[in-house]
């Protein structure tokens, strides 16, 4: 170390150009990355309330509004507000942790930690504006670009009057209100892509799936609500395998909460979906989701079975000290670090056994599935079935429903779903559709759609039906967004006397099966082939679809295949 003995200590000055480098670097002009961010500081504020036992609404309200090139974000909450110096902080101070909470506190969020926050997601994405209301007073900051170089812009401080309120949509006590003019962006994400990408989204899933948040994103064109829906999120259904305290290698002084689930349906992979993926191990700091890795594991078809998360607060306390914990653009851990280097092996030791374990039982599975000679045998049987069916009740009134025309729906009794049972995909818009003979319905009458004691979000509720292609059957479809993976859910549609009702089945992904050749339906013939289902939950042992096979349920109860 140097003598200082004369002289005086100086600051280093940074050039504002790094800022708008920085920013880019971190938000990769990507509306998500900088969504996140934003969705946090509100959460942040709501926390603090929290911590203090202040009571609050939780709520959050995102309004989209998408232009040619462009979009407009706005976040608003109705949480702490800011005052005058407070806010001149926040937006002022780079690269430090503004959050307010400290090594004490069960804080869900320490967003400075990663370097990136407010002033970087408005960069990143263009420029912008943070307008708020504390104890009747309204101030704001402008973040824009002049000659390339970012500027701010601070309002004088005014009374937060009811005009003032009325104009930024908080009309009591205190909020903030962030608005993103989004001039960057790579992509002008379609809404309903966006409101699938945020509530998927590993970093925030904690936030949406927390009772006492909720987060309305509308699509707006300029003062008109076009689409307005609450962020979601279900955890697919599972079986808590492990989930206990346990020291890290090589670390006897650091302790990690570790938990692991298995779930009896496939979930998505890291190599497939990456942020939005289900399976995986969510690394915590102190609340704040830092990774969703499956390191080795990622496209690995027996992980895609398991979902976790590690709690390791020591990640933290190092990068507080400044070690290099994180990536250096900030992106996620650096797994190289010897702490990470330790944690990740710590972590991997432990649910190595379950893995394995479940690809065995996949590679049995496998094994005992139908081989040539059983598949001939229930074809036999399925043969023989039809002769004495039209020998006890003829053939031509009660035998297998033919349609006229290539793939035309034949609903049962003129009024139904294609299907008695879909597999829908979870935390995702699904459309599901229903037919009609025109001797029942005519375009344009309304059909109710609903779930059963309102299990599933069913976003169109009332339907008008449509003409097909066919001259005697109108369609209705409904769209409705998939559940907790694992869940089945009785979808209902109701029209005048007529109802129908189908079996939905949350999952993660659709799973490719080895494709077969066709059967070719038999004339006349009442069963068309015999079929194992293993989705489990169902009650029912055995029925009979609507394509006119016999569908043996082997997870029902007193079933064993």
């Amino acid at each position: 170390m140097t003598e200082k003995k004369n002289g005086k200590e100086l600051n280093f000055i940074i050039h504002d150009r790094l800022l708008t480098t920085d920013a880019d670097d971190t938000i990769r002009k990507d509306i998500k990355r900088g969504a996140i961010e934003l969705i946090t500081n509100s959460d942040d504020s709501y926390k603090r309330l929290e911590n203090s036992n202040i009571p609050n609404k939780g709520l959050i309200e995102i309004e989209y509004e998408r232009k040619k090139d462009s979009a407009i974000i706005k976040f608003r909450d109705f949480a702490e507000g800011m005052a005058e110096e407070e806010l001149q902080r926040k937006v002022r101070t780079y690269a430090d942790s503004t959050s307010g909470f400290n090594n004490k506190q069960k804080g869900r969020s320490v967003r400075g930690l990663w370097g990136r926050g407010l002033i970087q997601s408005l960069l990143g994405l263009g420029q912008g504006s943070v307008h708020t209301v504390k104890d009747g007073k309204y101030n704001r900051i402008d973040i824009y670009h002049k000659k390339g170089v970012p500027k701010l812009f601070k309002h004088d401080q005014k009374p937060a009057n009811k005009k003032v309120r009325a104009e930024l949509g908080i009309i009591k006590k205190n909020g903030t209100l962030v608005v993103a003019d989004c001039f960057k962006i790579k992509t002008v994400t379609q809404y309903e892509l966006l409101r699938e990408q945020l509530q998927t989204h590993f970093e925030i899933r904690s936030i949406i799936s927390d009772k006492n948040r909720k987060i309305n994103f509308k699509a707006v064109r300029g003062k008109k609500v076009l689409h307005d829906r609450f962020l979601e999120f279900n955890y697919p259904k599972a079986i808590k395998v492990f989930d206990e305290e346990i020291v890290v290698k090589n670390y006897p002084q650091v302790k990690i909460s570790l938990e692991l689930n298995r779930c009896d349906d496939e979930l998505t992979t890291i190599s497939e979906e990456k942020e939005s993926a289900l399976s995986g191990i969510i690394f915590y700091t102190q609340g704040l989701a830092v990774d969703n890795a499956a390191f080795d594991y990622a496209a690995d078809e027996a992980f895609s079975y398991f979902y976790g998360s590690c709690d390791c607060s020591y990640i933290r306390e190092l990068a507080l000290k400044g070690e290099a914990v994180f990536s250096t653009n900030r992106t996620g851990p650096n797994w190289n670090d010897d702490f990470m280097t330790s944690l990740k092996e710590t972590v991997l030791e432990k649910i190595k056994p379950f893995i394995e374990a479940k690809r065995k039982e996949i590679q049995n599975k496998r094994q005992s599935q139908l081989d040539k000679k059983q598949k001939i045998k229930l074809d036999e049987s399925v043969k023989k079935l039809n002769e004495l069916f039209r020998e006890l009740l003829g053939e031509n009134n009660l035998g297998l429903k033919k349609s006229i025309g290539k793939n035309k729906p034949n609903p049962n009794n003129g009024f139904g779903f294609l299907s008695d049972y879909f597999s829908i995909i979870s935390n995702k818009t699904n459309s599901v559709s229903l037919y009609a003979n025109k001797s029942i319905a005519a375009e344009g009458d309304i059909v109710n759609f609903s779930s059963e004691n309102d299990e599933l979000n069913v976003i169109t509720k009332d339907v008008s039906f449509q003409d097909t292609e066919w001259d005697d059957l109108v369609v209705a479809t409904a769209r409705v967004e998939g559940g907790q993976v694992g869940s089945n859910n009785v979808l209902i549609a109701n029209y005048d006397t007529n109802e129908a009702q189908t079996l939905l089945h949350s999952i993660a992904k659709i799973v490719r099966t080895e494709e077969t050749k066709p059967r070719t339906n038999n004339k006349g013939g009442f069963i068309n082939d015999i079929k194992f289902d293993e989705t489990p939950g169902v009650k029912q042992r055995v029925m009979f679809d609507s394509s006119n096979n016999v569908v043996i349920f082997t997870k029902s109860p007193s079933v064993s295949l």
